[in-house]
């Protein structure tokens, strides 16, 4: 509970990203108003009668909160959000350009205290928006994007798209998934024990560790999911949970021949863990690493955190010129779950080792 009171954010980065958030999903609401109503507009000069306010019209739809921060996942000092902007239909460069250009103004009708740098980045269909709130800069990523992306490309409609301006259809693709990898998590994974715990000191050790840095959120949520359903009922305190997450990587479920990590958003049997033969060995031996540590006693190296003293214990400080004996470990005192390179094994290009 100290690591995660540690890495949890600070109240006022949670006040920066919700005030961001707010402005933003104000900002768009009313440029989907303006949109709409200069849509009814134009349709009424064509047909030459006037045309109601009809919601059908609507060219946005609504924005949602993807990511670390929709989960309530966010780590201390990541003040960067996702969201996604649904469109009616598939989203085009001409569009793209219309929001971005029209937000700025909008920010300043909204506040007049925050200032709001907005950027395009048409290639990933994203709009970055960066503001500075106190001491903590923010930025928020918005992609856009439309149910409709989904049809199978033929080639007219990959040349209808090109002729239109359609935006790039994998980062839209990708801005789906996150909405099912958000909705998932949400009613499957997030009501378990110690969860919220869990995965935000998981995705800490992600940071520190590089044989875990191969791993993204999504991975870690199935892994989490998968780890606690099929644990012991008893298993709640954090310490358990973690330990349980341990042993599953450790008995090699990202190993080849091992149970795996299908994704439950995707049609058929897909492995959400694209991982290389070697990454899958280093994360294995790694975890394995973990749990002797932990078995040890010295849980403290796992998690990154200054050791608990002994009960009863009084530690007496050093005095001046006293040397201070390093904890047991390498040279310098900091041991970490990675395993040393001398033991690892090397994997060759067919997934054996060497």
């Amino acid at each position: 509970m100290n690591k995660h009171g540690s890495i949890c954010p600070l109240d006022s980065e949670v006040k920066a990203v919700e005030q961001a958030v707010s402005d933003i999903e104000g900002a768009l609401k009313s440029i989907s108003d303006d949109i709409l109503d200069e849509n009814c507009k134009m349709m009424g000069e064509e047909q030459g009668k006037e045309v109601a306010r009809d919601e059908k019209h609507r060219r946005l739809k609504g924005v949602m909160r993807v990511g670390a921060f929709a989960r309530s996942l966010m780590l201390r000092g990541e003040c960067t959000v996702d969201l996604v902007l649904m469109c009616t239909g598939r989203p085009t460069a001409a569009l793209f350009h219309d929001i971005a250009r029209r937000m700025p103004a909008k920010f300043e009708e909204l506040s007049s205290e925050v200032v709001y740098n907005v950027s395009q980045e048409v290639g990933s269909a994203a709009i970055l928006v960066i503001s500075q709130v106190e001491d903590h800069r923010v930025q928020v990523t918005l992609t856009l994007t439309s149910t409709e992306m989904r049809d199978k490309p033929s080639p007219e409609l990959i040349l209808a798209d090109q002729e239109a301006g359609v935006l790039h259809r994998p980062s839209c693709l990708a801005a789906l998934a996150a909405l099912r990898h958000t909705k998932w998590f949400q009613m499957v994974a997030q009501g378990l024990p110690s969860c919220s715990i869990l995965m935000r000191v998981l995705k800490d050790i992600c940071r520190r560790v590089p044989a875990w840095g191969v791993l993204n959120s999504w991975i870690l949520e199935l892994l989490v999911q998968k780890s606690l359903t099929s644990a012991n009922p008893d298993y709640t305190r954090p310490g358990d949970v973690f330990r349980r997450v341990m042993e599953c990587v450790a008995s090699g479920i990202f190993l080849p021949g091992g149970s795996g990590l299908q994704d439950p958003c995707e049609k058929g049997v897909a492995d959400a863990s694209s991982l290389s033969a070697q990454e899958r060995v280093n994360i294995t031996l790694s975890a394995q690493h973990a749990l002797r540590l932990v078995a040890f006693g010295k849980a403290h190296l796992v998690l990154g955190v200054d050791p608990l003293p002994l009960p009863g214990a009084k530690r007496e400080p050093a005095t001046a010129g006293e040397k201070v004996r390093p904890e047991e470990g390498d040279k310098t005192g900091n041991e970490t779950i990675a395993e040393p390179d001398a033991k690892r094994p090397r994997v060759a290009a067919e997934g054996t080792p060497e």
